[in-house]
């Protein structure tokens, strides 16, 4: 059996080609097939609205001590892919994650990460803000906001009380890893700030759940929509690009 990666009927296999180039930046298209490496492809069904994901299996191990919150624990309970499969797995959750669907695996299992587990948002800028004018920025969202700590330049963390028990914290710091979406872009080559927009609760094992309830989901979706309006308001100010917290791109004027 082969796993298959099933789209919402409101998008299509250039939408998923499109996804696709965020996190594997040399795939290719030819006709109904999108070749991510040598040994992967994702092949598309028309009528099916679905890619069937052709890589090699590799099984590691039985279930892990901590669930991963896609479900992988669940769907392979005699060993969790690993290698290229658990990648091009991540990657195919993450664009149902995004575009809406389901994940079918090669073992009857159906996943679907909610789309706003883990509400989290990056902002990548070619220059860094002051902590005072970052602080006035998010203040005008959420009017207690503070700096954490004394602090004249990066880095440095603004925290801002959401919920009794969570907070959303925007990080401020030089952008260190290599992004496959925007690793080509000149500005970002030669040095970036990083605005990491992200929802803290006290419990970090609350931001993720294969089946999460519908209080919980409620609270994702807050904790979204403040973080969204948040980094919308510091790519206003900055410009750049904004990530979700997989790195995908992510359309600033679609932002909430």
């Amino acid at each position: 059996m082969t796993h298959t990666l099933v789209l919402d009927r409101s998008y299509g296999l250039d939408d998923l080609f499109a996804l696709t180039l965020n996190r594997y930046p040399l795939a290719r298209k030819k006709k109904k097939t999108i070749r991510v490496s040598d040994t992967t492809s994702l092949v598309w069904n028309p009528s099916a609205n679905e890619a069937t994901i052709e890589v090699p299996m590799h099984r590691d191990g039985g279930p892990s001590e901590i669930p991963d919150g896609f479900g992988f624990d669940t769907a392979f309970p005699n060993g969790v892919p690993a290698g290229e499969e658990r990648e091009i797995l991540e990657f195919a959750l993450n664009a149902v994650r995004r575009l809406g669907g389901k994940v079918v695996t090669d073992t009857g299992h159906e996943l679907a990460p909610h789309q706003f587990m883990q509400p989290s948002l990056h902002v990548i800028a070619a220059y860094e803000l002051a902590p005072k004018d970052l602080l006035e920025i998010v203040q005008k969202i959420v009017k207690e906001s503070e700096l954490v700590g004394e602090t004249e330049g990066f880095p440095y963390m603004i925290s801002a009380p959401i919920f009794a028990h969570a907070d959303l914290v925007v990080e401020a710091t030089t952008l260190e890893e290599d992004i496959p979406a925007i690793e080509h872009v000149e500005w970002v080559k030669e040095g970036a700030a990083l605005y990491t927009v992200a929802y803290r609760p006290d419990d970090p094992s609350s931001l993720v759940a294969e089946n999460p309830e519908k209080p919980q989901i409620r609270e994702w979706r807050e904790a979204y929509l403040g973080c969204s309006a948040v980094a919308r308001a510091i790519w206003d100010e900055t410009g750049g690009f904004v990530l979700d917290y997989e790195n995908f791109l992510v359309n600033p004027n679609e932002l909430f």
